[in-house]
């Protein structure tokens, strides 16, 4: 039987701009960019490739020579002002579906899931084995009585989701002591992708900043085709160091090596939701690098 020719796949529209939890606070800043100044210097070298190095005579003429260079280039590391946890993407391809997600955000009640994502919640009670049926604790009611405070992070460690050795990025992950993070932003993705707003996906959301990212290196995006390559390096020697030794920093007073995840930033608080418009831009301001267009926010909590 004659082979029918495969239909081309349909193209999927463009993603145009993001939703997401910014970072930058102004005691989140200073504390960003001491961190990233460190990373920076904590990136070790590798053997670069063989290079031919003019000889004199004899010999040493045509010898080669074994120079380093960085893991990876310094265009791979993340802006301070590009710093952000991403809840989902868009696709927003005319002004009319713009201004109906910025509409939509506007209709947002962040400190109702925020209140629900707190201890005896709705949202809380999700990722718990208490049955459905089961009457609110007085510490739950109470709870839910209570005054909501700020969403208040650290970031922490360093990670790579798939194979550290064979790495394109390198993530930090937002830590919440009072565990409202995770299922506050799982409900506002959740309620933004029902209502059309946020591009499906089906993957558990997974919050972290990206620090390290290959892809802004000339020749990175992709995956192998079209002359473009996909940049790797083996990440495991500075995911160890972040992750379990502290990021390497000594105490001053007992000279020894910290143990255990290193802090990018504590005490940061979340206050706000924002679309922002994919593709950072360079800016004036020298520590911040670049930022993205910020298109329309809201506040978590009133008066915040």
């Amino acid at each position: 039987m004659p082979k029918h020719p495969k239909k081309p796949a349909e193209k999927k529209p463009p993603l145009t701009h993001f939703l997401c939890l910014p970072l930058l606070t102004p005691s989140s800043i200073p504390q960003f960019k001491a961190s990233l100044a460190h990373l920076k210097a904590s990136v070790p070298s590798k053997p670069a490739k063989e290079v031919n190095t003019p000889g004199g005579n004899g010999a040493d003429e045509g010898a080669q020579e074994k120079a380093l260079e960085p893991l990876f280039s310094p265009k791979a590391l993340r802006p301070l002002g590009a710093l952000h946890l991403t809840l989902g993407v868009m696709s927003l391809g005319d002004e009319e579906k713009l201004e109906a997600a910025k509409a939509f955000l506007g209709t947002l009640d962040p400190a109702s899931d925020l209140r629900k994502a707190s201890p005896g919640g709705e949202e809380d009670g999700k990722s718990t084995a208490a049955s459905p049926t089961s009457p609110p604790t007085s510490e739950a009611r109470e709870s839910q009585q209570a005054p909501l405070s700020p969403l208040v992070i650290s970031l922490e460690g360093l990670f790579e989701f798939h194979r550290p050795q064979k790495a394109t990025r390198l993530l930090a992950e937002p830590v919440d002591p009072t565990g409202r993070l995770l299922p506050f932003a799982r409900a506002v993705r959740q309620r933004s992708m029902d209502a059309g707003i946020l591009v499906p996906e089906e993957r558990e959301l997974k919050l972290h900043a990206t620090l390290v990212n290959t892809v802004y290196v000339r020749g990175g995006r992709g995956k192998g085709g079209g002359g473009k390559r996909r940049i790797e390096f083996d990440g495991r020697e500075l995911i160890k160091m972040f992750e379990e030794r502290g990021g390497g920093v000594v105490v001053q007073d007992s000279g020894e090596e910290v143990v255990g995840r290193y802090v990018w930033a504590r005490d940061v608080v979340l206050d706000r939701l924002q679309i922002c418009e994919m593709g950072a831009q360079k800016v004036e301001d020298e520590d911040m690098g670049q930022e993205y267009r910020v298109v329309a926010e809201k506040r978590i909590l009133d008066g915040q």
